[in-house]
């Protein structure tokens, strides 16, 4: 491994915790880090232009979390600031890591997520099954609780693939 990607590994974990930090205690993701890694990328494309080009490849699932966010915002499902930052992410992470950390990624958001719907249906069991036998959709919607902080399972899956990486 490069010392670069080492680097930017090390740098961007330091980062992830502390926005995961943030996103928990305050439940929002500032758009400086979103800036911090767009100048980061540009800066990149001339530290290690080996790992960093303007190719489609490279915006590919920048660009796909843009659009998913989005769509995920407008249904309140989503953040604002999960879409963007991981937008900026996807920029800062190597060509060669994005397969692996977006199959990561996948993986531990379909455990959280999961957990986090089956925990809230457990608890409110009772509850969800007298609201669906009368069709009060919006008393369903209120029990399964609101969003969760997101940038956790992000830090989750850049260890995971550091780990993998580097062990």
């Amino acid at each position: 491994m490069s010392n670069v990607l080492t680097f930017v590994y090390a740098f961007m974990f330091i980062q992830i915790f502390m926005v995961a930090i943030n996103d928990v205690k305050y439940r929002k993701i500032s758009n400086q880090w979103m800036i911090l890694n767009m100048t980061l990328f540009v800066a990149l494309l001339f530290i290690a232009p080996e790992h960093y080009q303007l190719t489609t490849e490279t915006f590919f699932y920048s660009l796909t979390f843009l659009l998913v966010g989005f769509v995920g915002f407008f249904l309140k499902i989503m953040g604002p600031g999960d879409s963007k930052y991981l937008f900026s992410l996807f920029l800062v992470t190597p060509l060669v890591w994005h397969n692996s950390f977006f199959s990561v990624l996948l993986y531990s958001t379909c455990i959280i997520g999961g957990f986090s719907i089956l925990t809230q249906l457990a608890q409110n069991y009772e509850k969800i099954a007298d609201y669906a036998k009368v069709g009060y959709s919006k008393g369903i919607r209120e029990c399964m609780g609101s969003k969760f902080p997101y940038a956790p399972v992000i830090l989750m899956s850049w260890a995971w693939m550091g780990h993998h990486l580097y062990f």
